[in-house]
């Protein structure tokens, strides 16, 4: 999933400084059916022995951060509608998250719906709108101040981003170094972004 992408690439570098005599392959197109561990969110497969929970869906609004105080300022949830709202092929997710936080009024004044978290991000981080992000995504944006979190407040989402063994890993040393390390960024991860 993009979610992880945006995510994985930043850290790469590190697995590969810690363990430089394994080779990797990585595929994002979700079309290789030949692999030892898949990155995979729930609605791809049915939940099962060979998944592993790496991270639920956690969202939260993000925009960059000259939106806070612009002309239509942020200072509760409703305010949201009254921005551009970007919304990932789900508008469904919007509402939700809204109605949790109980904004009666949940249609935007204007929105747009993208099926890609890169061109997502990239949208909030220009001041477009604002992203209803999952943490894991906007993590490093937000730690970088190019994304703010305008409210405190994170929603689940039924979903989930899983590693997915396929194949048994006691023959490939590197597999299971990857999945080790791999865990223990998400464990980083949920650490930083205080996720239970």
């Amino acid at each position: 999933p993009t979610v992880l992408n945006l995510w994985l690439a930043d850290r790469l570098p590190n697995f590969r400084r810690l363990h430089p005599s394994v080779d990797l392959e990585i595929s994002t197109s979700g079309k290789r059916a030949n692999f030892d561990l898949a990155i995979v969110d729930e609605f791809v497969y049915k939940a099962g022995p060979a998944l592993t929970l790496l991270i639920p869906l956690l969202l939260t609004p993000v925009c960059a951060p000259s939106l806070l105080e612009g002309p239509v300022p942020l200072r509760s949830p409703a305010d949201l509608v009254n921005h551009h709202l970007i919304h990932e092929c789900e508008t469904m997710r919007w509402k939700r998250w809204l109605e949790q936080e109980g904004v009666l009024e949940t249609t935007p004044k204007s929105s747009t719906t993208l099926d890609d978290c890169t061109l997502i991000m990239r949208e909030a981080i220009n001041g477009a709108g604002i992203a209803l992000a999952d943490t894991m995504m906007a993590q490093d944006f937000l730690q970088q101040g190019k994304l703010v979190a305008p409210f405190r407040a994170r929603h689940t989402y039924p979903a989930g981003i899983y590693l997915h063994q396929r194949r048994s890993i006691g023959n490939k040393p590197g597999t299971g170094l990857f999945q080790d390390w791999l865990l223990a960024e998400v464990a980083d991860h949920k650490q930083v972004m205080a996720i239970a």
